[in-house]
């Protein structure tokens, strides 16, 4: 996911900063049509955040996925089930 020109990281930060409009949303939909054809189908994400702002990263600058774990699912993450996006196998 991180090729795609909008999406940085599989946590998803977006839009990525290279001529997008500053505050710009990007959509899930458009990033699972992206994933979709360049991934097996179980490693099409199944839950979207938008998160502003920088996430937490290891001194080796990687993502740290714990925060993000405890986090768990939240009212603002999107859940492709639920608005009926379906991924072959």
């Amino acid at each position: 996911m991180a090729a795609h020109r909008r999406f940085r990281h599989r946590a998803l930060d977006w839009p990525h900063d290279d001529g997008d409009a500053a505050g710009a949303t990007g959509d899930p939909v458009e990033l699972l049509d992206w994933c979709t054809p360049r991934m097996s189908y179980f490693a099409v994400p199944r839950f979207v955040e938008a998160v502003t702002g920088e996430l937490a990263k290891t001194p080796t600058g990687k993502l740290q996925k714990t925060p993000l774990r405890e986090a768990g699912v939240t009212a603002a993450t999107w859940n492709r089930d639920s608005v009926g996006y379906v991924v072959r196998r």
